[in-house]
């Protein structure tokens, strides 16, 4: 058989690792409350007790293929879910994170694409999928888990990946989205009363030569 095509190499277009005070004018931040969204000890902090609120949004775009990498550490508990946004508009975005889903009674990676208001979601299927890596996914978790989000855009393909070592991955699902002028970013959701802090790190757009 021929042999494979090498690996196309790849080159820095951002390296984000949050060493300073604020997030400066890198960043947008989508209905903003800094009394839940810091930079502090070379992480971005958001405390999250709303859907949609405190989306830290990188100011910079790119326009051709990427693949983007981020480091979260947050527990996953029921209804909260934290992850990259690529964010067009409130009616058109992409999530790749992990959620705390109550009618599964588990927690997992989803990835979730709304276009002109139209969602679909992909997520592990439960019944194939206990553990990723060694971490077991059933019920929630009892403390902070580090999880590792990878984005990939080739054309307008875009490909969620998530792990729990930064190692070996998992493909979530493909979505498809023609538009190019999103935006990268974070953010994180409460799904109860309780509030839900999500740190990242970490944060590297690679792009394809």
């Amino acid at each position: 058989p021929p042999p494979l095509p090498a690996a196309k190499p790849k080159h820095v277009l951002l390296e984000e690792k949050f060493e300073r005070d604020n997030l400066g004018e890198d960043y947008n931040v989508l209905e903003p409350d800094p009394n839940r969204l810091t930079v502090s000890d070379g992480k971005l902090l958001i405390v999250a007790t709303q859907p949609r609120k405190n989306i830290a949004l990188a100011q910079k775009t790119f326009p051709g293929d990427f693949v983007a990498t981020t480091t979260m550490n947050m527990q996953v508990t029921i209804g909260n879910r934290g992850g990259i946004y690529y964010w067009i508009d409130d009616q058109n975005y992409l999530f790749l994170g992990v959620h705390g889903s109550c009618c599964a009674d588990r927690h997992k990676p989803i990835f979730e694409k709304l276009v002109s208001g139209q969602g679909n979601i992909i997520e592990p299927d439960q019944f194939k999928i206990k553990n990723l890596g060694n971490r077991d996914l059933t019920g929630f978790a009892s403390q902070a888990e580090v999880w590792y989000l990878q984005l990939e855009r080739i054309g307008v393909k875009y490909t969620g990946r998530a792990s729990v070592d930064g190692k070996e991955w998992m493909d979530i699902g493909t979505h498809t989205v023609l538009q190019k002028n999103g935006k990268l970013g974070f953010g994180a959701d409460s799904g109860g009363e309780n509030e839900n802090p999500a740190e990242f790190d970490d944060f590297v757009v690679q792009g394809v030569q």
